[in-house]
């Protein structure tokens, strides 16, 4: 359950709209801030990930990499 959870959070954030967490939590049962725990703080403090209107998503800086980054958040 854990592992698709975190699929769907990639294949989420691969849309520039991002990801919704209400939403998420709804559909997987799992909140983006717990199933990322300490990942996530790195991963906005540098740049790669930010909270735009409530919706996580990648950032400009962060789309020619973002294979790399998201790889990271199934592995």
């Amino acid at each position: 359950p854990e592992y698709s959870a975190r699929e769907r959070l990639v294949v989420a954030l691969r849309m520039r709209v991002g990801i919704d967490p209400a939403d998420f939590e709804r559909g997987t049962g799992y909140s983006l801030v717990e199933l990322l725990g300490a990942e996530l703080p790195p991963l906005l403090n540098e740049g790669w990930l930010e909270w735009l209107d409530g919706r996580l998503r990648l950032t400009e800086k962060a789309l020619p990499v973002a294979d790399s980054i998201l790889a990271e958040l199934v592995a």
